[in-house]
């Protein structure tokens, strides 16, 4: 009963992030692009994707960043 009253306790938390599929009506979240039962394209007005260029100059800003680092402890752990 206890494991029960738990399981309830952490889907009301999730009970907010969930929106019907316009397609086949089940209960997704409400940031996914596609309904894991359907398979069908969901549009949502919450979540927008990242643009792939800003993803990109955002990679190559931590790869840089992560050069650097390792830059400086290898100069500093001599």
């Amino acid at each position: 009963m206890e494991k029960q009253d738990k399981n309830n306790n952490r889907m009301k938390k999730f009970e907010r992030y969930l929106v019907p599929c316009p397609n086949c009506g089940k209960d997704i979240l409400y940031h996914m692009t596609q309904c894991p039962f359907c398979k069908s394209e969901v549009t949502t007005e919450y979540y927008k994707p990242m643009n792939p260029d800003t993803a990109r100059r955002i990679k190559l800003a931590l790869a840089v960043i992560g050069f650097i680092i390792v830059i400086i402890l290898l100069v500093f752990a001599r």
